[in-house]
This record gives C-alpha cells, structure tokens and sequence, in this order.
C-alpha cells in the first residue's frame, strides 16, 4: 500500500482530514491540529564472545529467514541501555550488563504494508556464556559467527548491514 493510499485520522476531532504539510507533519483541515509522524527509536546488539558475534534468524517477517541482532523498538520511558538489555534477555535469556554505544543507522520497517522509518542504536557488549532460551514468536535459531566472514546479503535490515560492516571494518 502506498502512504499516499494511507487515511491519516486526526487524533484530535476524528476525522479523515489530516493532510500532509511536509516530511513528517500533518495538518487537520477541519479542526486545525498539526500531527507529527516521527521516527520510532530501536536498538540492537552486537554480543561479542570469543572473537565471534551472536546473530539471530528472523521467525517472522519482515525479513523472515534472514539474519539479524537481537533488539527492537525502545518502550516509552526506557533508555537505549536499558531497551537493549530488556530485549537481549526478553529474546536470548541473555543478561548483559557492559554495553558500549557503537553507532547509530536510520531504517525502514516494512510491517504489514506500512513504512515506518527508525533509526537503530547499536551497542557492543561481550558474554562468557550462551543464551539460555530464544523467543520462538521472534526468533528461528541463534548461533555465534565470525563477523569478518559473515555473509552481509544474509542480513534483513539495511541499517543491520551497515552496522556489522562496520563492526567488521573497525579494525
């Protein structure tokens, strides 16, 4: 579906009326509120261990099959530390306390015939142990692999990518 084809209701009268005034701002005709559609923050984490880095493979779309950095979307009033702590023990069973801020990559999230631009917080921590579970609705299997040989075209998310490329590059 085309965000054009999208009908942006105003939160604040109700109405189909919202039209856009520019990238990311949006104007009700009828009531006269302006609606922002910003970027959703997101994180992920690049679990380091023995010179290898854990990836996930995506159990659902978008993106299912591919690999990926166990994460997701910042809930209101966390931190980006705390966020990548949460969802690398919500979907690993994985405690990481030492975790450095590595860099930042805007994405799109293609979800259900909707865009949603992000932007991911990377951070880089290093383990000892291995996970002690995986989130099944999220992820397929987990594995620890050589950055410097992994396959970047196996990766789901552009911003992913960008980040292992230059994790592996660092150097």
């Amino acid at each position: 579906m085309e965000e054009s084809e999208i009908v942006f209701y105003c939160p604040q009268c109700g109405e189909k009326s919202l039209g856009r005034l520019g990238a990311t701002e949006f104007h009700c005709e009828r009531c006269g509120f302006t609606a922002f559609r910003n970027v959703a923050a997101a994180v992920g984490a690049i679990v380091a261990r023995d010179g290898k880095i854990l990836v996930t493979r995506r159990a659902k779309e978008p993106g299912a099959g591919m690999l990926d950095l166990p994460g997701g979307f910042v809930e209101d009033g966390e931190t980006l530390e705390e966020a990548v702590r949460r969802e690398v023990r919500e979907e690993l069973g994985l405690e990481i306390g030492n975790v450095s801020y590595f860099g930042s990559f805007p994405n799109t999230y293609s979800f259900k015939g909707i865009d949603y631009s992000t932007v991911d917080g990377i951070f880089v921590c290093h383990v000892d142990s291995e996970p002690t579970r995986q989130e099944a609705e999220e992820i397929a299997e987990w594995m620890f692999l050589d950055s410097k040989t992994l396959s970047l075209d196996d990766v789901a998310f552009p911003s992913i990518r960008e980040a292992l490329r230059r994790y592996r590059d660092r150097d």
